[in-house]
Order: C-alpha cells, then sequence, then structure tokens
C-alpha cells in the first residue's frame, strides 16, 4: 500500500479540540492571547494597589490629577477611580491589540496558503471567519476580566471601599466596545481589501491610541480626538454614567461583523 499511496504528512483524524475553525484559531493564538491576558492581570493589580495610594496622597489639585482628567475628559470621579479608568484604557488598548491580532493572523493564513487547505475540507469560508471572530470577540473579554479580577483583588485586599465591585466592573465592560471596533472593522476590511488589513488595522489602533488616549495631554483639537473610539468610552460614575458613546460603537462593531460576514460567502480566499 505504501508503494501507491504516500505517507501522510499528518494526522488523519485531528484532536477532539481541533475538529472546529475556532478551536484551530485558538491554537494558532494562544499564545499572544496568554500574553495580553497576562499584561492585564498586572495592569489590574497595578490599578488597584495604585488606587489606594494615590487616594492617601494629598494630590487633589495636583498635575497629575489634572493629566489624568485630560485623559479621560471626566470631571465627576474618584481619585481612585480616575486612576483605575486610565490604567483601564491602557488595559482596553491591550485587549483592542489582541483583537487585531486575530484578524492579522486570519491575513496571514491565507497568505501562507493554510486557509486554503482547510477551506477544502467541509469549512465554508463564513464559518471560517466566524470562528475567528468569535474567538477574538472572548479573547477581549477574557482580556478586561482578569483586569477587573486584579484590581477587585487588590482593593478588597487592602480594605480599599473608595471603589466597589460593581464600580471596577462597569469600568472594565466599558471597554470592551472601542476594543471590539478594532475587531470588527479590521474585518471588514480583510473581506473587501485583503491586502491592506494588516497596514490599516496598525494605523486605525495607532491613531486611536494617539488621539483618543493622548490627545488631551497635547491639546489635539476635540474634533480630532473625537475620531478614536477610544474618546467615548464612558468613565463610570454612578447613575450619572453616559454610556450613550458604548451603546454605539457596539452597534458600529456589530454592524460591521455583520457586513464582514455577509461579503465573505462571496469572496474568494488566496494567496494574494
Amino acid at each position: 500500500g505504501d508503494s501507491v499511496w504516500g505517507a501522510r504528512p499528518a494526522r488523519t483524524i485531528a484532536r477532539p479540540g481541533l475538529r472546529s475553525p475556532a478551536a484551530l484559531a485558538l491554537r494558532l493564538q494562544a499564545g499572544s492571547i496568554i500574553g495580553w491576558s497576562l499584561g492585564a492581570l498586572a495592569l489590574g493589580l497595578l490599578a488597584g494597589s495604585l488606587g489606594k495610594a494615590i487616594a492617601a496622597a494629598d494630590t487633589a489639585n495636583s498635575d497629575v490629577t489634572a493629566a489624568l482628567r485630560a485623559i479621560l475628559q471626566s470631571q465627576g470621579t474618584s481619585l481612585t477611580q480616575l486612576l483605575v479608568s486610565v490604567l483601564f484604557s491602557m488595559v482596553g488598548i491591550l485587549a483592542a491589540t489582541c483583537a487585531l491580532q486575530a484578524v492579522i493572523r486570519m491575513r496571514q493564513e491565507e497568505v501562507a496558503g493554510t486557509a486554503e487547505l482547510l477551506l477544502a475540507a467541509p469549512v465554508g469560508r463564513v464559518r471560517w471567519l466566524t470562528g475567528y471572530l468569535v474567538l477574538g470577540t472572548a479573547a477581549v473579554v477574557l482580556v478586561m476580566v482578569l483586569a477587573a479580577l486584579g484590581t477587585w483583588a487588590t482593593l478588597s485586599g487592602a480594605g480599599d471601599t473608595s471603589m466597589d465591585a460593581t464600580a471596577i466592573w462597569q469600568t472594565a465592560a466599558a471597554q470592551l466596545p472601542a476594543a471590539l471596533i478594532y475587531l470588527a472593522v479590521p474585518a471588514l476590511v480583510f473581506v473587501l481589501w485583503p491586502a491592506a488589513t494588516v497596514a490599516i488595522g496598525w494605523i486605525l489602533l495607532g491613531l486611536g491610541v494617539v488621539f483618543g488616549i493622548f490627545g488631551g495631554m497635547v491639546g489635539l483639537d476635540q474634533k480630532i480626538r473625537d475620531l478614536s473610539p477610544f474618546t467615548h468610552t464612558p468613565v463610570p460614575h454612578g447613575d450619572a454614567t453616559d454610556w450613550s458613546g458604548a451603546w454605539w460603537m457596539l452597534g458600529i462593531a456589530v454592524l460591521a461583523a455583520a457586513l464582514s460576514v455577509a461579503v465573505m460567502r462571496r469572496r474568494e480566499v488566496g494567496t494574494a
């Protein structure tokens, strides 16, 4: 039989954990997701540790406080919550990067030709794309959950009651819509203009960080800052929180993801 049929380069039947596009995508990206998640946990622990310290210091009118408020454009939060929100905005960047890398990995698989091998099996293009979108969404949620757990653990352990668990989880949840923008919009670019996926994805993220996170500190015009999804991330402070920015960003992410899935039905998969 060996003289007629050549040896296969791999197993004929995949392991149970690799029998779906999402599972394969997880296998390919597990290392990077773990890295971003550990970074988020570290920032969460740092946020909780510094929150109590900065609240105990006499910094209510300091330049540090002014800089924090310039980043968030917020005036109605406590000093602890202000610092936690700023550090969570950094975690939001990690989550957005993790989401973007899911789309970039999909493009890399296409260019390398491995996507064609996968699609030669009974796996449709839509299912392949959806697997990466699901994984990207789950990775974003994981990053923010670990950051929230780290902050909650350190604040609770220190006996700091200036920010309760509800406020911590709200601050983490507020980062999700902006991060999902950087999953869905690059996915739409991927199906419409594949060759530009990597460049446009990193450009959008870079400009979003500069305009939204650092724009207030360097005095950028508000109209320019408003181009960044991070500018519209809510800063929770009780019942007065304005969640409208989160809702419309979530709507844009859902719409972009839906359009990418619809267009993918007729898109050719190649290496160009």
